[in-house]
């Protein structure tokens, strides 16, 4: 039996950055565009906080989770959030 396909999986809340922040994401990539600074800046549309890292997770198994984590959070309400500050991290 072949071994399922495996996906990379984490829970994280989408955000969707204000204009400031998209300018900032602009300047970093120009940058990044230089080998010897180290740094890969996302897109604007990637911009999400992780909650948690789940792993590599087979195929059939996402769907299941996808199931439980809409029933999940179709229990709780939206509610406001804000941050300050930012900060990163090396794989």
């Amino acid at each position: 039996m072949e071994p399922a396909n495996k996906k990379r999986l984490f829970m994280a809340i989408a955000c969707k950055p204000p204009p400031a922040v998209i300018d900032l994401l602009g300047e970093l990539q120009i940058q990044a565009r230089d080998p010897a600074v180290g740094l890969r800046v996302v897109e604007a549309v990637n911009l999400h906080i992780t909650l948690k890292f789940i792993g590599m997770v087979p195929d059939p198994d996402i769907v299941l989770i996808c199931e439980v984590m809409d029933q999940v959070a179709s229990c709780n309400r939206r509610f406001p959030l804000s941050l300050e500050g930012a900060g990163n991290f090396h794989s």
